[in-house]
């Protein structure tokens, strides 16, 4: 089991520094997207318990982290925010905010996120997306499960924007071709 504790890294932490406001400006950046409570406070407890990783202030294994990004989705009813796609949006909000940390962060915490995205996806079938009650497009009846990243490949190439378009310096750009393909090699990314 793959720890994200500072005990991981033995005598070499992850560098690098994370500011506080980083998590305060996701919360309020996705909780003001959404006049939904629900979804709110779903928001709100993802990104704590990403705070938790980085505060890394428990010992957490990567599953456990897992467990505790995921819950607020997995043990919640669908929100009714009114929208064709009211089963996704907390799952893609969820997505966005791990595809930010993986290139916003220091490059050093890059390992302890695709820990984490791992452990999702090997969450138990029976551990679904909004009890079971969001369904794959396709089919309109098989429940979303953890294991398939529904809608990451989605967040991921969306997000993505060409070196051209002066969005991102070629470094930038080079590290999250990087990522990406460590996220094919985890099979996050299909």
């Amino acid at each position: 089991m793959a720890s994200v504790n500072k005990a991981s890294h033995g005598a070499n932490p992850p560098q690098g520094h994370i500011n506080v406001a980083w998590f305060d400006a996701k919360r309020a950046k996705y909780s003001a997207s959404s006049e939904n409570e629900t979804l709110r406070a779903i928001v709100r407890e993802e990104i704590d318990a990403l705070q938790l990783f980085y505060d890394r202030d428990v010992k957490s294994t990567a599953a456990e982290i897992a467990r505790k990004i995921t819950r607020p989705i997995s043990t919640s009813p669908v929100p009714a925010l009114g929208t064709y796609s009211d089963e996704t949006v907390a799952l893609i909000t969820l997505w966005h905010v791990l595809r930010e940390a993986l290139v916003e962060w220091p490059s050093s915490y890059e390992s302890d996120i695709l820990n984490i995205l791992s452990a999702i996806g090997q969450l138990p079938k029976s551990v679904q997306i909004h009890n079971g009650e969001a369904t794959d497009a396709e089919t309109g009846t098989q429940p979303l499960i953890w294991d398939t990243f529904p809608y990451f490949s989605f967040v991921w190439s969306e997000s993505m924007p060409e070196p051209s378009t002066g969005r991102l310096s070629q470094e930038e750009y080079a590290r999250q071709r990087v990522i990406e393909a460590r996220l094919k090699a985890t099979r996050v990314l299909h």
